[in-house]
């Protein structure tokens, strides 16, 4: 019975601390942080719009090429639309399908001649 009153006080010393450490420790609820202005899906689409019309190529039209080699043709592009990439795209290659406002597609026939108009993207 002498120990009852110890491992008591024990308990409530226990009890103390462990408050006073969750409170330490405390962690706002969900209800209590701000929430902000703009939601992550809010935020993604500005930032997107943002990027898109600055990567926008608002130069002079692409020239017609059909018909020209592949040297030929990127040199005319290149020299009429300075801020364009070129692609040349073999028959048996892949297209990628990621648009990029400032490069233009070739696609070339197995003799290396532009075959369809190019296109940018």
């Amino acid at each position: 019975m002498a120990d009852v009153p110890g491992i008591a006080r024990q308990l409530t010393m226990g009890c103390f601390f462990f408050k006073i450490m969750t409170e330490k420790l405390k962690v706002p609820s969900p209800k209590k942080i701000k929430k902000s202005k703009y939601t992550h899906c809010q935020f993604r689409v500005r930032l997107g719009a943002r990027k898109s019309a600055y990567m926008m190529y608002r130069g002079p039209p692409v020239p017609n090429v059909v018909g020209l080699t592949a040297k030929q043709a990127v040199r005319r592009i290149t020299h009429n639309c300075p801020g364009l990439r070129c692609a040349v795209i073999r028959p048996d290659e892949m297209q990628t399908m990621c648009y990029v406002s400032n490069r233009v597609c070739l696609n070339v026939n197995r003799y290396n001649k532009v075959v369809r108009a190019p296109q940018i993207g």
